[in-house]
């Protein structure tokens, strides 16, 4: 029947060294990110990248919304704490260059190919599966070193991370892409700053039109032989998003200057 009425690990100690480690870890592309929004905004006058970054950082404030209905746990003791909306439910500081990079970096590198016109429908597939393969890699070390958990009769959960999250959180920045990319042509002046909000916005969409039907099952008190199910619903959803959207995208990308030349001669 699985886990009915599980509750957080309320006992569970932050790994101190993990903590150290983890943080170093996500701080790495958060930097390069920085790095390059820096030389846009220097060099090219161009302020879209920061303002991702930014919105990225935003979106953290869903944080403590998908940990209560998606059963993830920070340990309260020993955590460097970086925001507490839900009393009792503290979010790592660690959390915010991870929503940074993770959400507003990566719709900002999409939302680049969108502008310049080489995003194709299998392109966007390929970049889902990248963005999931990421969010694995980035979760991985943290649950295995204890620095976060996941509980309750969570499906897929081989090694400690539920494989349906990933499906969920690689579409975010996917989805923050989009909504910025059709906004563009609105988009000018002091405008741009609507990029911040709406990276939480996609957060928020992404996570309440796929994550609830596994979310329902985890507090169904029925335990896997609901969320098993429930997951292969949410990751549906997903893939359903990504297929709407790839549907408004060419087959094909446009052909380069130098191939136009080679046809015409």
């Amino acid at each position: 029947m699985g886990i009915p009425g599980a509750q957080p690990p309320w006992d569970m100690v932050m790994n101190s060294t993990g903590q150290v480690i983890f943080t170093v870890f996500v701080i790495i592309p958060w930097v390069a990110l920085i790095a390059l929004a820096v030389r846009a905004l220097l060099r090219d006058r161009q302020a879209a990248p920061m303002l991702f970054l930014l919105g990225g950082a935003c979106s953290i404030v869903m944080e403590p919304v998908v940990d209560v209905m998606g059963m993830c746990f920070f340990p309260l003791h020993g955590q460097w704490v970086g925001l507490e909306t839900f009393a009792g439910r503290p979010v790592p500081m660690f959390m915010w260059p991870v929503y940074s990079w993770f959400v507003g970096g990566q719709a900002f590198l999409l939302w680049r190919m969108l502008q310049r016109g080489n995003m194709t429908g299998r392109r966007l597939w390929t970049h889902w599966f990248t963005a999931w393969g990421v969010n694995i890699v980035l979760e991985t070390p943290g649950v295995l070193m204890g620095v976060y958990t996941y509980y309750g009769a969570q499906p897929f959960n081989f090694w400690g991370l539920p494989l349906w999250w990933p499906a969920v959180n690689a579409t975010m920045p996917i989805v923050a892409a989009f909504l910025v990319h059709m906004s563009m042509p609105y988009l000018r002046g002091w405008r741009l700053l609507a990029i911040v909000p709406l990276a939480p916005m996609a957060d928020g969409l992404v996570n309440g039109g796929l994550a609830w039907p596994t979310w329902s099952a985890l507090h169904s008190d029925i335990g896997y032989a609901a969320t098993y199910p429930a997951s292969l619903v949410t990751l549906g959803l997903a893939m359903l998003a990504v297929w709407v959207l790839a549907n408004h995208l060419p087959k094909q990308a446009p052909a380069s200057t130098e191939e136009r030349v080679q046809v015409a001669a």
